[in-house]
């Protein structure tokens, strides 16, 4: 069973060690609430993170990086300049 808020914890971590930045406190929470928001009313969604072993997970932690990518563009764009382009993908941040 998939945690929304565990694994939007762990992707504004990385963003901020990645940024040397402090995310808005209730970054976590806005991913999460978003996630619960999909998986009731988009099916494919849903479909995509009930995927046997960790592709439901990876495919939440995708989702979750290229909702923040957008969040921080319309809202901290100065931080959005200093992601990579694969992170608006989904794609993890460089260690």
């Amino acid at each position: 069973m998939l945690t929304p808020l565990w694994v939007a914890e762990s992707i504004v971590q990385e963003v901020e060690r990645f940024l040397h930045a402090e995310l808005p406190a209730n970054w976590a929470r806005r991913l999460a609430a978003k996630a619960h928001y999909l998986y009731r009313r988009h099916k494919h969604f849903k479909a995509g993170l009930n995927r046997p072993g960790w592709r439901g997970l990876e495919n939440l932690r995708m989702f979750m990086r290229h909702w923040t990518a957008g969040w921080l563009k319309r809202e901290r764009s100065p931080l959005y300049k200093k992601l990579p382009w694969s992170f608006g993908m989904g794609h993890p941040l460089p260690a």
